[in-house]
This record gives C-alpha cells, structure tokens and sequence, in this order.
C-alpha cells in the first residue's frame, strides 16, 4: 500500500558565505525530493544547483513512470540534468565549468530509489537509529575505500571537499544508484556537505530523535550546523513516511 508523504526543506546561507549555492526541492504529489550544491570555486554554482534541480524535476514530470522503471527513471533524469549543463556552459562561455552536486529520492508505493553525485547525502532514520545510505564521491572516500586511511581520517584528512565526481563537468556521468523498502515512520533525510561537515551523524541522530513535526526538525539541523560554525551553505530536506 502506498505511503503517505509529508516533507518540508530549509536552506541557509550559513555564517561566512556572501551567497546560498545550493538549491531543494521537496514534491510529495511527484514523491520527488533533490538537494543539489554547487561546487564552491567553480563559476555560477548557484545556477549550476537550480538548473540540476530544474532539470531532474521535469524529467520526472514528463515521465511519471511505473515503479518498476522508477530506478532507470531517476538515474536518467540525473544524466540529463549533467547534460544540460554541460551543453549550457558550452553555449555560455561565462558558465564555463559550472557543477553541482545532485542527491534526489523517488518514491514509489513502498519503495525508495536513491540516486547521487558529489557529496551531498541521503539518510534514513528508523526507530530512532540514522543510517547514511549513500557513499560520498570525495578524494577522501576514495583513499579510505582504498585502504590508505582509516575512519577517523575521513573528516580532518584534508580531502573531504575534493569531488571525484559532479554533475555538469564531464559530458556523461552515472549516478550512484540503490533502492531500499520504506515502512510507516522513516525519515529520509536528504542534506548538503554544509550539513554534515558542521554535525557528525551522532549528533544529527539526536536531533532527530528530539522528534517534532518535519519544519522544526529543519529548523533545528540548520539551527545547530549555524552554531557549529555555519562555514557553508546548508540545506536539508527531510520526508516522513505515512501509514494510510
């Protein structure tokens, strides 16, 4: 039986950026949710995230699609968006070597597929326990995933903002792709690099264990990333999961 979906998103520029790169979009009629970041440094981040966003959503709207297409749904609704870019900055030499980081959820019935680029996350929070479900596609994941260093290191190594993949960079790209069973009571929480890199998982799990409709528990995840120091943009979507 289908879940009802209720969501909420929140972005902040945060307390030492002159300007909010990244872009949200939370769909409960389309089951669709994206938060996307634009690559700090590169140019037009802030169009680079809204057009990721932009493109992904219409993909999605002009082919609702069954949920057993719904994965190859949304991973090329992921490739069109990188195409768009990349052909736009062709177009407009201003925008040359805009990208953005793109984590998107689609929901359908009882079923969740993932799909993601970059360093932006998806979680799930059940029974009160946080589970990050997608693998960051950093320099320094990639040197854990090679053995070179350990788990403490992910966080303070140096590398953890160094992108081995984006959207918008390279003429095609694959997302980074799962599915998983929803039940009554998840929290997919879906959250920029401005997120996590401010609160470990430890403490994002408190806050929402803390519970709360879904707009204050936004509040509170972009409240405390601020107080931790707010170095970056950040921006959090969050969709509960509904027993008819």
């Amino acid at each position: 039986m289908p879940l009802r979906l209720i969501s909420c998103g929140l972005s902040d520029r945060g307390r030492k950026r002159s300007r909010n790169e990244d872009a949200w979009l939370a769909a409960d009629a389309l089951g669709l949710y994206v938060v996307a970041d634009g690559v700090g440094g590169a140019p037009a981040g802030d169009i680079a995230s809204r057009r990721a966003t932009d493109a992904i959503a219409e993909h999605i709207v002009k082919n609702p699609g069954a949920e057993e297409s719904a994965m190859a749904l949304l991973q090329a609704a992921v490739r069109i968006a990188n195409t768009t870019l990349f052909h736009e900055a062709i177009l407009q030499p201003a925008l040359a070597g805009m990208c953005t980081t793109a984590a998107a959820l689609l929901v359908r019935g009882e079923h969740c597929f993932i799909a993601h680029v970059g360093d932006s996350r998806i979680y799930r929070f059940r029974n009160g326990a946080l589970t990050q479900l997608t693998i960051d596609h950093t320099l320094a994941q990639d040197r854990f995933d090679r053995g070179l260093i350990g788990r403490e290191q992910l966080r303070v190594c140096g590398y953890g903002h160094v992108l081995t993949k984006t959207v918008g960079l390279e003429p095609e790209i694959t997302a980074t792709s799962a599915d998983f069973h929803a039940l009554d009571g998840d929290r997919y929480l879906l959250c920029t690099d401005g997120l996590t890199t401010m609160l470990q998982d430890e403490v994002i799990q408190d806050l929402l264990k803390a519970g709360g409709d879904c707009l204050s528990v936004c509040d509170r995840l972009v409240a405390e990333a601020n107080r931790a120091g707010g170095h970056d943009n950040v921006t959090v979507v969050l969709v509960e999961m509904m027993g008819n």
